[in-house]
């Protein structure tokens, strides 16, 4: 489980990127929460089904490598079975997804998330989502090479056959216990798993567990009814820390700038609310002071528009 545990202790080292339009941007600030979605509904639906193929392929070389004739007691090929069997079921857990990316201004992601001229990426700095972790969240970074997602999968799998071994004879209860500390690293694990050719994206991923302190609302998608969850930001009456805001590629960068100026000031800095902004070419980024952290940046994006 090592490997599996260092991987998911993995933090960022600067701000992470969460691209929207401008009902998202309004949303996020007004309620200082972010909508995560069900994993089963996002644009890429075969991401989680990815993952468990690929646990199941790893089971199913191990279990073949088995020679019938040289089993012994104890030997761990009744684990393996279970494990696949249980797989289906796994497969079918809902978790919640927010996704954030190391890079703030992608076409990909002006493409996939904003219509035209109706994008914004917004900068969180790192320790404003780590913070989030152990509050029924966890933030966990995106994999992409097929040899290290391989490794990942086997590092689950052996730490699931560990789990048996250790509590063979003992109360069911213990390993109850342990078994659903091990369903929650796969669900994590299997979130983070996605195809190498998403991987200019650099995403990380803001994941939470469906459970009873958790009420899940409901929006409108492609696909129909799409489940998701609110997560708070912050605690108290602060407003959120943004490090900076990015406008997607539009046909009116004036009026864009303009916009973002009034809604930063409302809602990203409190004490700025009757400050005039200082006197500068509209084209330049407008940088604001942001108690407690550093400066954030009011950035138009360098890709071109193109209707």
């Amino acid at each position: 489980m090592k490997l599996v545990n260092e991987f998911l202790e993995q933090v960022p080292e600067s701000p992470l990127y969460h691209y929207t339009n401008a009902n998202g941007l309004i949303g996020i600030l007004r309620s200082k929460t972010i909508w995560a979605s069900s994993i089963h509904h996002l644009n890429d639906t075969q991401e989680y089904k990815h993952a468990v193929g690929m646990i199941s392929d790893e089971l199913k070389k191990r279990i073949d490598e088995v020679n019938p004739f040289t089993l012994h007691p104890g030997h761990p090929i009744e684990s393996l079975h279970l494990l696949q069997e249980n797989l289906h079921s796994l497969e079918k857990t809902t978790v919640y997804v927010a996704s954030f990316s190391e890079q703030k201004d992608v076409l990909s992601q002006w493409r996939g998330y904003c219509k035209e001229g109706d994008g914004y990426s917004i900068g969180f700095m790192p320790q404003i989502l780590t913070c989030l972790n152990g509050k029924g969240h966890q933030l966990v970074k995106c994999v992409y090479r097929p040899e290290d997602q391989r490794s990942l999968c086997n590092a689950l799998i052996d730490s699931y056959l560990e789990i048996d071994a250790k509590f063979v004879g003992k109360r069911t209860l213990w390993r109850h216990g342990s078994k659903s500390e091990w369903r929650t690293k796969f669900s994590l694990l299997a979130a983070a798993i996605k195809h190498e050719g998403f991987q200019e994206e650099v995403e990380w991923r803001l994941v939470g567990k469906e459970d009873d302190n958790i009420i899940v609302e409901f929006r409108s998608g492609r696909s129909g009814v799409v489940p998701y969850i609110e997560i708070r930001l912050v605690e108290d009456e602060t407003n959120v820390p943004v490090a900076e805001l990015v406008i997607g590629p539009t046909d009116d960068k004036e009026a864009s700038l303009i916009g973002a100026r009034k809604i930063m000031e409302r809602y990203a800095c409190k004490e700025l609310t009757n400050r005039l902004f200082p006197s500068r070419p509209i084209s330049e980024p407008l940088q604001i002071a942001s108690p407690g952290l550093v400066d954030y940046l009011i950035t138009p994006s360098t890709t071109p528009y193109r209707n």
